[in-house]
């Protein structure tokens, strides 16, 4: 589904709520880049899709996480916030980018999709999804089985 990155040793120190909201702020614009850069490399053929995991590697990363202790488990919890965010976002239809997507064509054209096309490209939107799913899935399968 994505890239977990493990982190070392964490310190507590007080800061105000101002202080913290923009550390929160810088670290979800960065974690927002390597995902969007991961995601371009998967298009342009720099990572190979099998590199996909599903639930089965999400529940890996998330044990994993989990048993470094309750710092990494919530800075994974909030990766994988950010990710599913910006899957979102693609411009699949049947995802909330490719609801955005229909909008923007509308608004270029200044007239509205009709009905039968936006359920011939939502039809197609969700084979997408599903076919992702699938390969996550196998790759899963395949890295379990240890082929």
């Amino acid at each position: 589904m994505g890239v977990y990155q493990p982190v070392g040793a964490l310190s507590y120190a007080p800061v105000p709520l101002t202080e913290a909201m923009v550390y929160g702020y810088r670290e979800t614009v960065a974690v927002t880049g390597m995902i969007l850069g991961f995601l371009r490399d998967l298009v342009t053929g720099g990572i190979s899709p099998r590199s996909l995991g599903s639930i089965v590697t999400i529940g890996e990363a998330s044990g994993q996480a989990a048993a470094a202790g309750v710092d990494s488990f919530l800075r994974f919890m909030a990766l994988f916030s950010v990710n599913l965010a910006i899957l979102n976002l693609l411009p699949i239809p049947v995802l909330d980018g490719g609801h955005l997507a229909f909008l923007l064509i509308e608004g270029v054209r200044g007239k509205a999709l009709s009905f039968e096309t936006k359920m011939r490209w939502s039809q197609v939107g969700f084979l997408i999804i599903i076919g992702i799913m699938v390969l996550a899935l196998s790759n899963d399968f395949v890295r379990l089985l240890g082929f």
